[in-house]
């Protein structure tokens, strides 16, 4: 963190590179009509993100980003022992539910088993 100077803010470059890659599978995904559960849970996830991102003031994030951002910002009030409000826990549990998804998602694809290749079209 000090080689990157991203002591007290920021983001380490490995965990940029890989926020990059997830957003570039949501997009696929959301392209692709093969994946209507995916597009579904990201739009039950959509309102908590347009939320979290107006309340970011200047600090705005993408969409993936944002969510992980609430998951570390929960995780921060459950270890200083906050309250944490019934609302902000049902946007988390959905947030959640939907990195869930994409991570499932970002395994099958590291495995090529996400998007089948058509041998036919390759010969």
């Amino acid at each position: 963190m000090r080689r990157e100077g991203v002591e007290k803010s920021g983001h380490l470059q490995i965990n940029k590179n890989m926020v990059g890659q997830l957003v570039a599978l949501h997009d696929a995904l959301l392209k692709d009509p093969r994946f209507p559960q995916y597009t579904a849970e990201f739009y039950k996830t959509l309102p908590y993100i347009v939320e979290l991102r107006s309340k970011a003031g200047d600090a705005k994030a993408g969409e993936i980003e944002t969510c992980f951002n609430a998951l570390y910002g929960m995780l921060m009030l459950r270890l200083q022992g906050k309250e944490i409000s019934p609302d902000t826990q049902t946007a988390i549990a959905q947030i959640a539910r939907f990195i869930a998804i994409l991570a499932k998602d970002f395994h099958l694809d590291e495995e090529d088993k996400l998007f089948p290749h058509d041998d036919q079209k390759q010969q």
